[in-house]
């Protein structure tokens, strides 16, 4: 959420004064919360009044704290923890095979994407209080809240009934817009579930191959006797094209250094690769196979960004480095029959590497990652079982690019390639 664009929408709206517009932008600057939290720390609204203009602003429906408060446990069990508290959702009333979701996001259709594969539903999300949110998830889902969060969701409680005026619980009957009906009985769960299995769900079946498999070792049957080999990698290079000691790469270096908040390390880039196949194994969500992709070129790629196909246009997934704009990044939105860097990449070429040709389409990707233009840049496709699911976008700012370990990428897209696919087979048996 943009503070300044919704603390605006709140002066405009009559919901606070434009008096104090500085003060709810700077708390919420300052605190790393979200502009409706700082509004109601400050008191400048009740909560009731703010979750009915986050819901305007967002244009969804909302979900109140009322609501949250009583969720059933097996509807709470639909999502891991882990993407609970990634996502920042909490599922909170079924209809049918339609889940509700309270989201800090309800307009992010990728996270609705993903969160309709992991349970086999659909999926409505709802606007939330993010005071409101946390409370839920530190409820149902054991994540941790500041003092400052839960000193402030009880004084909500102690002073605002929480409702709002589209959603209001009142004892037995009333439950927003959605009657309150009595949980399925086991016989009609187990109904729903097989009519769910007749619709055809769940994925295509997956095969692998006992190669793709020893990319997961902790998969197989037994122990696996396959040792990581040792061999010769590629000379470290910096996005300058430079090696650590300022001069160009020798045949003899064979570590990149990264530099954390509190650390210096380096690592080789086998070590790396390792690493990465480690974390795929144990990728739950379609975001931390992100992730690994993201951290794997960090060291390499001053400016990152991922992009996924959703139907017939190329949407921003995730984006990172000096000037990126997640929010910008998000809003990429390029049909793929339309000329762009990606067309080729479309219509079967290995990847993309130099400059980023002058087409109009190609104006969002600089937008989103801000100053400088990329002197050049590499693209490459990720695919499952040889289609086009994303692309993976790398540049060094203004600077060349310099050597790149294109083997690297290329074993670590194919160890991408099995991780989707498991995945999605994990995905297919829980609809089962």
């Amino acid at each position: 959420m943009n503070a300044h664009a919704f603390v605006e929408f709140l002066v405009r709206e009559g919901a606070i004064q434009a008096t104090k517009f500085d003060s709810a932008v700077e708390a919420s600057s300052v605190s790393g919360d979200r502009a409706d939290t700082a509004v109601l720390e400050l008191g400048l609204a009740s909560e009731s009044i703010v979750l009915e203009k986050l819901g305007r602003y967002s244009n969804s429906r909302t979900v109140s704290a009322a609501e949250l408060a009583v969720i059933p446990a097996e509807i709470a069990g639909l999502i891991s923890p882990r993407v609970a508290r990634r996502f920042g959702v909490v599922p909170f009333f079924r209809d049918g095979k339609t889940l509700h979701f309270a989201a800090l996001e309800p307009g992010d259709l990728l996270i609705q994407d993903e969160l309709g594969l992991l349970t086999g539903c659909m999926i409505t999300t709802f606007a939330v209080l993010e005071v409101r949110l946390k409370e839920a998830l530190t409820k149902y889902y054991g994540a941790e809240r500041s003092m400052q969060m839960e000193g402030l969701a009880r004084r909500l409680s102690g002073r605002d009934s929480g409702r709002s005026g589209k959603h209001v619980l009142t004892g037995i009957q009333e439950h927003s817009t959605r009657p309150v009906t009595p949980q399925p009985s086991l016989r009609e769960r187990h109904r729903e579930e097989s009519a769910r299995r007749r619709t055809g769900m769940a994925p295509a079946e997956l095969e692998m191959s006992e190669e793709d498999m020893a990319l997961f070792p902790s998969m197989a049957e037994g122990p696996s006797d396959i040792a990581p080999t040792e061999q010769e990698s590629a000379p470290a290079v910096s996005p300058h094209g430079l090696t650590e000691d300022g001069e160009s790469g020798r045949e003899d270096q064979t570590t990149i250094q990264r530099d954390t908040a509190n650390e210096t390390f380096e690592k080789t880039i086998e070590a790396r690769l390792a690493h990465a196949a480690e974390a795929l194994q144990s990728a739950e969500m379609r975001d931390e196979i992100a992730d690994v992709l993201l951290e794997f070129t960090r060291p390499i790629l001053s400016r990152r960004m991922l992009l996924t196909l959703r139907g017939d246009t190329i949407v921003g997934w995730r984006g990172e480095g000096p000037g990126v704009e997640p929010t910008a990044v998000r809003a990429i939105a390029i049909p793929k029959i339309e000329p762009s860097v990606f067309l080729g990449l479309i219509q079967g070429t290995a990847f993309w590497l130099g400059p980023l040709p002058p087409m109009i389409r190609n104006q969002e990707l600089l937008f989103a990652l801000g100053d400088p233009d990329p002197q050049a840049c590499l693209i490459l496709p990720v695919k499952v079982r040889g289609k086009i699911v994303a692309f993976l976008y790398g540049d060094c700012l203004a600077e060349p690019l310099g050597a790149l370990p294109m083997a690297e990428f290329r074993r670590l897209l194919a160890k991408t390639d099995v991780a989707f696919q498991v995945y999605l087979l994990k995905a297919k048996i829980r609809t089962l």
